[in-house]
């Protein structure tokens, strides 16, 4: 399933299971960043187990942007949901860097490990 938050950013949904993958692409900046969360939250409270992001397709990422994932890995954690992120662009990964978002997140290479990782939590916790 694909839905437009709106013309800087768009995020595909794929359900495997109890794990969603959405694919965020685009711009996640000050005017995206309330949207975008708050749709994501919306997946988080219907009872995944696993969120992956794939930001391969994420151009920028500001400083709201950062607020945004925050807020959701919060949430994520008191539902016990297990999130990866895989696919960071040169210039995602170094604003990811310099914010401390890579201590606070893991992150893989491809999807594949990002799945297999989030997949074997969740069936543990089963």
């Amino acid at each position: 399933m694909t839905y437009l938050i709106c013309m800087e950013v768009r995020v595909s949904e794929t359900m495997t299971g109890s794990v969603a993958i959405l694919q965020v692409s685009g711009k996640l900046v000050n005017s995206t960043a309330a949207t975008f969360e708050k749709s994501v939250l919306e997946r988080v409270e219907k009872g995944i187990k696993g969120l992956i992001f794939d930001f391969s397709g994420m151009e920028f990422l500001s400083s709201m942007g950062i607020r945004s994932i925050t807020s959701i890995l919060k949430v994520a954690r008191t539902f016990k949901i297990k999130v990866a992120v895989f696919g960071l662009q040169v210039q995602v990964a170094e604003v990811f860097d310099l914010s401390g978002m890579s201590d606070m997140m893991d992150i893989y290479p491809t999807q594949e490990e990002a799945f297999n990782a989030v997949k074997s939590v969740v069936e543990e916790v089963a």
